[in-house]
């Protein structure tokens, strides 16, 4: 089973989930529900600087980088502003 169907086996308000290739980099885009409407997130890996960039609604982010890492992938989900803004001044 690759890591994808586990991601969507593991919640009902993950309605779509893929790998995509652009042309800034590789990564992830998902379609979850919320309420009565759909949200969607793409979290690509940019080529250049290895970073990731979450595009798109912020709770579908969360779900999607959530589920990444507790799968063990070698991702953190958030973008290297966000970082700075959580930590301790």
């Amino acid at each position: 089973m690759s890591f994808i169907e586990k991601i969507k086996g593991k919640s009902k308000e993950i309605l779509r989930l893929d790998e995509v290739e652009t042309e800034f980099g590789s990564g992830y885009r998902i379609i979850i529900k919320d309420g009565d409407s759909h949200r969607e997130c793409n979290l690509i890996r940019d080529r250049y600087t290895g970073e990731w960039k979450p595009l798109g609604d912020p709770n579908a982010c969360r779900i999607l980088s959530r589920n990444l890492y507790d799968l063990g992938t070698p991702l953190v989900g958030i973008s290297t502003s966000e970082k700075l803004k959580e930590q301790p001044v």
